[in-house]
């Protein structure tokens, strides 16, 4: 009996990780649109991609959401020692672009 219990438990928190995981990795909060993929939608919020930056992959900060570009999706994350959340890191693929809030 005490078996079965913890083989229950054991699969009830699998189940809950898998949730939590699935309901994150699919949260849209974003669309891209552009031919060069030049613009990131966030709500009401418009962020223009920048390149040039002092920013690399390593200042690659919490994960937010994805954005859609037709058929594909992007990861978008928020950059570390960014105060003023002026600046999201997109990543698809192998790659990875900066887009900064358009004033």
């Amino acid at each position: 009996m005490r078996k079965k219990t913890a083989f229950i438990g054991g699969l009830a928190i699998l189940v809950l990780i898998s949730a939590f995981y699935v309901s994150r990795e699919g949260r849209v909060i974003g669309e891209i649109t552009g031919a060069e993929w030049d613009v990131l939608t966030i709500g009401e919020t418009e962020y223009r991609q920048i390149n040039g930056l002092d920013f690399t992959i390593a200042d690659k900060g919490k994960y937010l959401g994805k954005a859609k570009y037709n058929e594909s999706a992007v990861r978008l994350y928020s950059v570390k020692g960014d105060t003023e959340d002026k600046y999201i890191y997109a990543f698809w693929d192998w790659e990875g672009f900066f887009y900064v809030l358009n004033e």
